[in-house]
This record gives C-alpha cells, structure tokens and sequence, in this order.
C-alpha cells in the first residue's frame, strides 16, 4: 500500500503563446476516478511545484526541490544515491510516476533521485495520505 507519490511530469515542447489571447487558469487536479477539480475544491491535498518554483529556489537537483518540502526528507546514500521518505515511510511505499508511468530502476526497494534531470522537469506534484492509494 503506497502512503506517498511523488509525480514528475516532464517538460513539453509546446507551441509559444498567442500574444493577443491570455487565459489565466487555476490549478486543476486530475484523478481517474473523479475527474477533473479545482486544487482548492479537492478532498485529498496535492501539494503542486511548479516550473517557476524549481527556478526561484535556485536548485540543481530533485533532491534539493524535495528537501525543501514539509514531510518529506531525503536520505543520501554513497551506493543507492538520494532517496526520498514522506512522513516516515520509504523505499517501495513512495511511488515515483513520471507522465502518469512508475519509474523503473529502483535499488534496494528505493529509487536514486538523481536519475530523474531536473531540468526535464515540468512540475511536480505530491499525493499524502490515503488519497495515494489510488496510484497504487
């Protein structure tokens, strides 16, 4: 049963904005099963990084975005590398997902943060509690 789940989304070439139309949207959580909510009307909390706050920390590596975060703690390890724990809980019950897939290439029942470029990163978004359940 997974109790955490860290969701990097990857950064997509997209077509620039059309400079005479702006549209300012707030932030949308999207689940499986219910479909598509405003974050401030969600039942289960999303924490939600995005782009602009990767860049206004200065960081360098996933680990030092994550570090920064409430519940979150990320142990370095000299052979595993940096592996994240959400509120206590470690290895194989924090789920990793990049573009909605799990991430392969875990050691010892965790996975090496450093395997994941943070300048691939688009957004990052961080399930808690028994609402994560539902990514397995």
């Amino acid at each position: 049963m997974g109790w955490g789940v860290l969701l990097p989304a990857l950064h997509a070439q997209a077509s620039p904005p059309d400079s005479t139309h702006s549209l300012n949207m707030e932030a949308v959580v999207i689940t499986g099963q219910h479909g598509a909510v405003r974050a401030s009307r969600a039942a289960h909390r999303v924490r939600i990084i995005d782009r602009q706050r990767i860049e206004a920390q200065g960081a360098v590596t996933l680990a030092e975005v994550l570090g920064q975060e409430l519940n979150l703690r990320i142990n370095q390890d000299p052979a595993l590398g940096a592996q994240v724990q959400m509120q206590g809980i470690s290895g194989e019950n924090v789920k990793i997902l990049l573009d909605g897939m799990p991430v392969p290439g875990r050691l010892g029942g965790g996975l090496d943060l450093s395997q994941l470029p943070l300048q691939d990163i688009e957004r990052i978004e961080i399930v808690e509690g028994p609402m994560s359940v539902e990514y397995g």
